[in-house]
């Protein structure tokens, strides 16, 4: 009798030991650019720190520009933002999207956004605007 042994190899990238979990649990490696409707600041905040880490791993053009973009990002919502706004979690819409954010939290949320504060946010010559600045 012949026993036949299967091995199973599983790797793993070193990016995605590194990166932050999304709401799933899974990686989160989605790129952030300023075509994005919204961006939640928790979403940049990780992204910032996946890129961060995955540059000491290996050197890319293309992370370090996409942190760079981020990093000032992050410098402009500061200057408008509480720290407490900031690390909760804002949206931040896009201009020519927020109308129709609007609508839509509006009939999904009782409270609605017509009393939120808005604060304008360049990200690399796009506006966005941050709900529920201070």
């Amino acid at each position: 009798m012949i026993l036949t042994v299967s091995v199973m190899i599983l790797t793993v990238s070193v990016f995605d030991m590194i990166a932050e979990p999304d709401k799933n649990g899974k990686p989160m490696t989605r790129r952030i650019s300023k075509t994005d409707n919204v961006i939640n600041t928790k979403d940049l905040l990780a992204r910032i720190n996946w890129l961060e880490q995955a540059l000491n791993y290996r050197c890319s053009d293309e992370y370090s520009e996409e942190l760079k973009a981020l990093r000032t990002l992050e410098e402009h919502i500061e200057a408008v933002a509480s720290t407490a706004t900031y690390e909760e979690g804002s949206d931040l819409i896009r201009d020519n999207y927020l109308q129709e954010y609007m609508r839509a939290t509006e009939s999904a949320d009782s409270e609605g956004v017509s009393g939120s504060a808005f604060s304008p946010i360049d990200f690399d010559g796009e506006i966005y605007w941050l709900r529920g600045a201070s």
